[in-house]
């Protein structure tokens, strides 16, 4: 079992970021707010800074352990004019996604079993996920249906 609160240095593997493309008809900007060396290069904070211009898509894979921090960072970044695609644990019993997610994400994809990230050298992990994942529109598109679930293979 993958242990998210001792490591969170997972990578999104490339071919999520392609299909999503695909899928929504969107183009990511490739800044990444939370890189899996982000103490490498030099305290980097992807809380602090700005994640793109007025209309940009940016994907979001946070530390697991500060999704929280994250969401309430992407709602702000919306304010600003981008829209957010985020890969996040689906908490449905939390207060986060009771009183702020699933009010207000432009739609919600429920990931189903089997899901593999990368590790931080890039390598598939060869295990699943040990609980269930979502993907996290938040935008300033409305997408029909709000919450369904997403097939991430090819």
């Amino acid at each position: 079992m993958l242990k998210w609160k001792k490591n969170d240095k997972y990578c999104t593997p490339p071919d999520t970021l392609r299909k999503l493309e695909l899928d929504l008809g969107i183009q990511f900007n490739g800044f990444d707010p939370c890189p899996i060396d982000r103490n490498d290069l030099g305290g980097f904070d992807g809380l602090e800074c700005t994640w793109g211009d007025r209309g940009d898509w940016v994907f979001v894979n946070p530390p697991f352990s500060m999704t929280r921090e994250f969401v309430h960072k992407a709602f702000r970044e919306k304010a600003r004019g981008l829209n957010v695609c985020m890969l996040i644990p689906a908490r449905m019993e939390n207060k986060t996604w009771q009183g702020l997610i699933i009010p207000q994400a432009s739609q919600i994809r429920i990931i189903p079993a089997g899901y593999r990230f990368r590790d931080a050298c890039g390598h598939d992990t060869l295990r699943k996920a040990p609980q269930t994942l979502a993907i996290v529109l938040i935008s300033h598109t409305s997408y029909k249906p709000n919450l369904t679930t997403w097939d991430w293979k090819f």
